[in-house]
């Protein structure tokens, strides 16, 4: 009788989380994109978040999950590491921007290439913002970020 019940609550989990992904899914997927501004890492994790509702074993996480402050807070913290991790891309922990921004091509690139690239892609900075904190002129920030993209494309294709 013991497995029955468990069927049942587990099946029951299952159908809640179900639901709550049909009510928040898309717009969780919207707020956690905002932040990582890449769609396959929002998309791995929108999937990672409903991972670890499922697996937390006190129901009320289930039930509170319902509520979209709450879901929005839950992934906030799950994506406190990638935030955490992106603020300097040219950290000598290349392993953990590698890991949370998901772009293995970033270890291609010298640091100041990582930099420009980081800066532009994960920050929305413009090549002027960068420029004026490198001492150094638009137009060889430019060249650098075109730089980025030609190793990066040549490694891709490897």
């Amino acid at each position: 009788m013991l497995k029955t019940e468990q069927h049942i609550l587990t099946q029951t989990k299952q159908e809640r989380l179900r639901g709550i992904y049909n009510r928040h899914g898309s717009k969780l997927f919207g707020y956690i994109y905002e932040v990582v501004k890449d769609q396959k890492i929002a998309e791995d994790y929108l999937v990672k978040v409903f991972q670890d509702i499922a697996l937390q074993p006190d129901e009320r996480n289930i039930e509170a999950a319902e509520n979209w402050m709450f879901l929005q807070r839950f992934a906030k913290n799950r994506l406190a590491v990638f935030v955490s991790s992106m603020k300097d891309c040219s950290t000598d922990d290349q392993t953990a921007v590698m890991r949370y921004s998901g772009n293995k091509l970033l270890s291609n690139l010298n640091p100041e290439q990582q930099k420009v690239f980081c800066d532009v892609y994960y920050h929305s900075r413009t090549i002027q913002e960068i420029a004026s904190e490198l001492n150094q002129t638009e137009d060889l920030t430019r060249r650098t970020l075109k730089e980025a993209f030609a190793i990066m494309r040549r490694s891709g294709g490897n």
